[in-house]
């Protein structure tokens, strides 16, 4: 059981009227994955807190996410790419 997965992209997108969207595009995802990392980015946006993105990804922490995880609903897998030589 591989633990490694690569995020492509992380674009945040305003849809207007105060509602904002966040494309993600990895290989694969762990359990819990993108509601971790959703669960990171809303506690920067709220002002909560200071997170230095690339200095907790480099450190190869496995365990202990920052903040708490999203909740599920609101989020939604769109699209599932087979064979796709992006990846």
């Amino acid at each position: 059981n591989r633990t490694i997965r690569t995020v492509y992209s992380v674009d945040f997108v305003d849809e207007g009227n105060s509602n904002y969207r966040v494309d993600f595009v990895l290989q694969g995802a762990l359990y819990k994955q993108v509601r971790n990392m959703m669960g990171t980015a809303l506690d920067v946006a709220r002002g909560g807190k200071h997170i230095d993105i690339a200095s907790l990804l480099q450190s190869g922490q496995r365990s202990g996410n920052p903040s708490k995880p999203a909740p599920p609903n609101g989020l939604t897998l769109e699209r599932v790419f087979l064979n796709d030589p992006y990846f």
